[in-house]
């Protein structure tokens, strides 16, 4: 979920694309499926991710992007990344076409904004289902009734880290979910003076962790938007979740490869 426009890892991972176009990956499609959420009793999520991409977020529903906007299942599952960018594009164009009181801040946009998708297992759920953390890494996939290990923790972290050269410019950058970014120089086109950050502009997200029981051992999870905020109670009293993620390979020191689930929905399985 780009470094920030997908929430990928920004780093060492497999990466897998779908060929051609698709209704999964045009903006104008999504655009289609927020205006259709704004007309709905569900225009407070809207307003409330207009203004606040770095503090609210997006709920998508599977089977109505299916049903009502001629979405394939496979193209979501196979390139997420491409889906949910299309995603905050087509938002971003809403927000402009409807004028909606938006985040007054141009310096990272909707980059960050968190996209969830829900009720996924009910379009195609044997696509979608994790076999092998490895092998579906970077597509999107569900675990059903997977078992929460320890103790589930969040804290506040760099969304965006703003740096500055000896002229004043600023030079924002939109930090990936799973790693941290930074610059050293500065981004503004005629200028090519060393950059220290600002810490005054640090723009803090809330984020999530926890470990379920994957299909190769433990899987890490890192969840931010609605599941680090209203549900993190939810899920942290949970012993079994149902997830729905993208899981990205993770590369330590030592050359070994860590798969890590994104989240992009879960819910506690009732007891």
């Amino acid at each position: 979920m780009t470094p920030t426009g997908t929430n990928g890892s920004g780093g060492e991972d497999v990466q897998r694309g779908s060929s051609g176009p698709s209704n999964a990956t045009d903006p104008e499609v999504w655009r289609a499926y927020w205006a259709s959420v704004a007309d709905s009793g569900r225009r407070r999520q809207v307003d409330l991710a207009a203004a606040d991409p770095l503090g609210r977020w997006l709920v998508a529903e599977a089977p109505v992007l299916v049903e009502d906007h001629d979405i394939d299942p496979q193209d979501l599952h196979v390139d997420p990344d491409a889906a949910f960018a299309a995603a905050r594009e087509g938002f971003e164009a809403l927000v402009a076409d409807r004028d909606l009181p938006d985040h007054g801040d141009d310096r990272y946009g909707y980059e960050s904004l968190p996209v969830h998708l829900t009720a996924v297992g009910r379009v195609d759920s044997g696509t979608f289902a994790l076999r092998d953390p490895v092998a579906d890494a970077n597509t999107l996939v569900t675990l059903d009734g997977a078992t929460v290990v320890g103790d589930a923790s969040r804290r506040q972290e760099a969304a965006v880290l703003t740096y500055r050269c000896p002229r004043g410019h600023e030079t924002p950058v939109c930090q990936p979910l799973l790693r941290t970014w930074s610059v050293e120089t500065c981004g503004e086109a005629d200028c090519d003076r060393d950059v220290v950050p600002d810490d005054a502009r640090t723009r803090p997200r809330t984020v999530a962790r926890f470990t379920v029981d994957g299909p190769d051992g433990a899987l890490p999870c890192v969840a931010v938007g609605r599941y680090a905020v209203d549900e993190f109670d939810r899920l942290a009293a949970a012993d079994r979740i149902h997830l729905t993620g993208v899981v990205r390979l993770l590369v330590d020191a030592n050359g070994e490869l860590e798969p890590t689930c994104e989240v992009v929905a879960a819910e506690p399985v009732a007891p």
